[in-house]
């Protein structure tokens, strides 16, 4: 592989809402994610200040049932995939384009919860104790 086509992007962040599971035409899950991410730096002053970033991610197969199953908004997670542009065209003929996040791997990072932060949700287990999500996500464009 060569450095000039690489593709490849690791954002560390939380979610900015729940995620969203739709399926394809096909049957085929996909997860839409919101991922903050915060750069910290030193302005013209000299202090410290923060900058967030916002992503969208999409997630296919089994790392977005995953997600969807064991994630909510404010939870931490690494995403590492790679960048997809997508282009298209609106019904009253206005070019649109966006730039979103292909996820290859999720890392779920979030500790044990305690009481006061999250209430205990049924059916949910704390992430720290779900494991890493790696599927054939490049596969499906």
């Amino acid at each position: 592989m060569s450095a000039l086509n690489l593709n490849h992007i690791c954002l560390a962040g939380r979610l900015t809402r729940d995620p969203v599971l739709r399926k394809t035409s096909a049957g085929t899950p996909v997860a839409d994610i919101g991922l903050a991410c915060h750069e910290t730096y030193a302005d013209k002053t000299g202090k410290q200040a923060q900058h967030t970033h916002y992503f969208d991610v999409v997630a296919w197969n089994k790392s977005a049932t995953s997600v969807v199953e064991y994630l909510s908004k404010g939870d931490p997670l690494i995403v590492e995939g790679s960048l997809v542009s997508e282009q298209w065209e609106t019904q009253q003929g206005e070019k649109r384009n966006r730039v979103r996040i292909r996820a290859g791997r999720i890392h779920f990072l979030g500790a044990k919860r305690d009481k006061t932060e999250t209430p205990y949700r049924p059916g949910k287990p704390p992430a720290s104790r779900v494991p890493i999500s790696n599927d054939d996500a490049f596969g499906e464009p």
